[in-house]
């Protein structure tokens, strides 16, 4: 695809994963209500996958950091952890599929693929034990051809602390992409 003058990867930082996606067909504009809600839901499952996300250091490895807190935090997150599995167990998830993610847009194969000018909603799981995905209003820029054609779409109507949210998203995910290909590797 030939990049646009409002690409939403011309500037910033993204990254690629797989994740479960959806997307839907919107029917007008959200506006008022609506969108306060839509954009507030968002920013708790931002904090949430955030959060969920975070790479702590081992209570054993650093002897100062080996307090009772520490120790409760860590049980902690691991029920959490298991919890979210329970959950997601229950709750079918869409198809996992390879992505690129930008705090302005997004771009994944689908088929059928949305029509170009078309205003969808598109819903991202962004972490594997919480089933509950950002919901992101979008405008379809392009699709590619063939069956399993390119779609990228731009991101409208989020508010600032959804846009931060996905930008520190973004960066703690590249940050680590480049920290994993560092390490040295193992010769197997």
């Amino acid at each position: 695809m030939v990049p646009r003058p409002d690409d939403p990867f011309a500037e910033g930082l993204s990254y690629e994963d797989i994740l479960p996606l959806q997307w839907r067909p919107m029917t007008g504009t959200p506006a008022g209500e609506e969108l306060l809600r839509l954009n507030r839901d968002n920013e708790a499952v931002l904090k949430v996958a955030m959060v969920l996300g975070e790479v702590r250091p081992d209570p054993g490895e650093d002897p100062s950091a080996a307090t009772e807190l520490a120790h409760l935090d860590f049980k902690l997150n691991v029920l959490l952890d298991l919890v979210g599995r329970l959950l997601v167990r229950e709750e079918i998830l869409p198809a996992a599929v390879p992505l690129r993610l930008s705090a302005r847009g997004l771009e994944w194969s689908a088929d059928p693929a949305p029509s170009p000018g078309e205003a969808i909603l598109v819903g991202l799981y962004l972490h594997p034990s919480y089933p509950r995905p950002v919901e992101l209003p979008a405008r379809v820029l392009e699709t590619g051809p063939g069956a399993d054609g390119r779609v990228r779409v731009r991101f409208e109507h989020l508010s600032e602390a959804v846009e931060e949210g996905l930008e520190r998203l973004i960066f703690r995910n590249h940050r680590r992409l480049i920290a994993q290909s560092r390490l040295p590797r193992g010769d197997g």
